[in-house]
């Protein structure tokens, strides 16, 4: 009764509940409320299956990633990401390449939570987006990666002007990546987002982009 209610907070926490059983009819539960009618429940379901996913799981949670409901689709995005696993990546880029913007966006923050080669290719390559919230989603997400992510946020950075989220966002993730910037923009960035520690640069040792 909680799961069917309607009431989509006392669903999740009775889906929650479900999941961590981990039984076969518990997930068969999580799977019916996925087909509900109310759009909070099915929510919630698409939020639980992150818990233990199979491959049913990930079936489902691609079918509602297509939902005709903003919340529920960008919930389904998001767990997406969190399973990881080749068909989930291949849903979340497919999106993130070929969708309405708002969707764009939910699949590339699913991206963010993604261990996959792929997935930091395709972020460098959104950094660079001429589609402000695109290039900003991107960047938010921009936490793995190499040389090639590092390179595309010092271009945003670069590129941004005051008052530009992205310049902001970009900063942000170059402190968190503990990349290392010559002089100049190491200053930029402390201006934006406070002193790093440790002086001179900002990294751990590595390349210093000029």
């Amino acid at each position: 009764a909680l799961v069917t209610g309607g009431d989509p907070d006392a669903a999740r926490q009775a889906l929650w509940a479900l999941a961590g059983v981990g039984s076969d009819a518990a997930a068969g539960v999580i799977h019916d409320a996925a087909g509900s009618t109310d759009p909070g429940v099915r929510a919630a379901a698409a939020q639980v299956m992150a818990q233990r996913p199979d491959d049913a799981d990930t079936a489902l949670l691609i079918r509602l990633a297509r939902d005709a409901d903003p919340s529920v689709k960008a919930q389904a995005l998001s767990t997406l990401g969190a399973v990881g696993s080749r068909e989930a990546i291949d849903s979340l880029l497919s999106t993130a390449t070929g969708a309405a913007t708002e969707d764009r966006v939910a699949a590339i923050s699913g991206l963010g939570m993604a261990d996959d080669p792929r997935v930091a290719a395709t972020l460098a390559r959104f950094i660079d987006d001429r589609d402000p919230q695109i290039a900003t989603a991107a960047i938010y997400a921009a936490s793995n990666g190499g040389d090639d992510v590092d390179q595309a946020l010092l271009r945003a950075f670069r590129a941004a002007g005051d008052g530009d989220p992205r310049r902001w966002a970009a900063a942000s993730q170059l402190r968190q990546r503990g990349v290392d910037v010559d002089e100049a923009t190491s200053k930029a960035i402390d201006a934006l987002v406070g002193a790093s520690y440790g002086g001179y640069g900002y990294g751990y040792g590595g390349r210093i982009y000029a």
